[in-house]
């Protein structure tokens, strides 16, 4: 509920702002200040409904390397925003590929698999069913 807390937080900065602009008389140049909340768009029954599938996956660099790639996540998600949730979350580097097969695909660093997996299932940005992690069950080796 990290995401929720920070979200919101953004909401207050903004509702914050927005009201300083308007005692200044600057509300005409700040208009387009109210925050979308990507968690809140998509239910996860309407991503199951649409046949959305996210592959989980973990790719080994080298010995001691690895990366976490998630794809199949429905359009309708922000997924920078998803993103910057994911690596604050779980302390790591990411980005947003975008891949001619898969689409927007996110990557980050290490093996955070099962964690990616329980925020999507938490959020409710997807459904159990729909949600698919390759590899092993253990850790990357």
């Amino acid at each position: 509920n990290t995401a929720q807390k920070k979200i919101s937080t953004s909401k207050q900065h903004f509702a914050a702002v927005d009201t300083a602009a308007a005692d200044s008389g600057t509300s005409a140049i700040i208009q387009n200040l109210e925050t979308r909340d990507p968690f809140k768009d998509v239910d996860c029954d309407i991503a199951a409904q649409q046949g959305h599938v996210v592959h989980i996956r973990g790719q080994k660099r080298n010995a001691r390397k690895s990366t976490t790639t998630v794809a199949g996540l429905p359009a309708e998600i922000d997924l920078d925003l998803v993103l910057k949730a994911l690596r604050s979350k779980f302390n790591c580097s990411g980005a947003l590929v975008q891949h001619k097969q898969w689409g927007s695909v996110l990557q980050l660093s290490g093996d955070q698999r099962f964690g990616v997996k329980a925020f999507l299932l938490e959020e409710r940005l997807a459904s159990e069913e729909s949600v698919k992690v390759h590899g092993p069950a253990t850790g990357l080796k």
